[in-house]
């Protein structure tokens, strides 16, 4: 990253233990962390930036799992793994239109940040 790069996240990152996603391998990815805004996870391949994923996510505190649509923004190979990629992706909207994640879900994923 650049030094005049700055973060553009504007939400708290909340890492989540245990928690993992499913995308379409359908193989099991484990996540870094996640916020209201987007999630960083480990891959098995590498995805293309900007394009569209819905992800299964799986929460170890009792949350039924989440289906969400998201947009990819990075993709890097893993660290120490010469077969995983760490990957971040934005949330789509969450709002009532076609395309977008359902806005109830928003609730879920701000419940997140009080719970640690």
């Amino acid at each position: 990253m650049k030094k005049e790069e700055t973060n553009k996240r504007t939400s708290f990152r909340h890492p989540v233990k245990g928690a993992t996603l499913q995308y379409k391998t359908g193989r099991s990815c484990l996540v870094i962390n996640i916020s209201r805004g987007g999630i960083n996870f480990f891959s098995q391949e590498s995805l293309k930036p900007n394009s569209l994923i819905t992800m299964k996510i799986t929460l170890p505190e009792g949350v039924s799992s989440l289906t969400l649509k998201g947009q990819v923004c990075w993709c890097l190979p893993g660290l120490g793994r010469s077969d995983e990629y760490q990957v971040g992706a934005q949330f789509l909207p969450f709002e009532k239109k076609r395309g977008s994640n359902d806005p109830r879900l928003l609730d879920t994923l701000i419940k997140l940040e009080n719970w640690q």
